[in-house]
């Protein structure tokens, strides 16, 4: 994947849409290793992402381990939230 992202000219934005569904056919720990492994490629090419989850559909402990592979996580609802690496990790 990290070669065909790099392949591209300009910028690249990868969207996941979703990971709610993705977790209904792995267990969490599979879905970590898998997003540890494609995040790490992303990056590598240079590319941006963002990755979509419904934080209702899970445990929040699942929710927490899945969010800290990424840079900020993004809250929509009655008061939109952004919070980014350094907030994440002081939660």
């Amino acid at each position: 994947m990290g070669q065909f992202l790099s392949e591209w000219d300009g910028p690249v934005f990868v969207c996941f849409d979703s990971l709610t569904s993705m977790l209904q056919y792995v267990d969490v720990n599979t879905a970590y290793e898998f997003l540890h492994a494609i995040t790490g490629q992303i990056h590598a090419a240079g590319a941006h992402s963002h990755f979509h989850i419904d934080p209702d559909a899970h445990d929040a402990e699942h929710v927490a381990s899945i969010t800290s592979l990424f840079d900020a996580k993004v809250s929509l609802g009655d008061e939109p939230s952004v919070r980014t690496r350094e907030l994440l990790a002081a939660e």
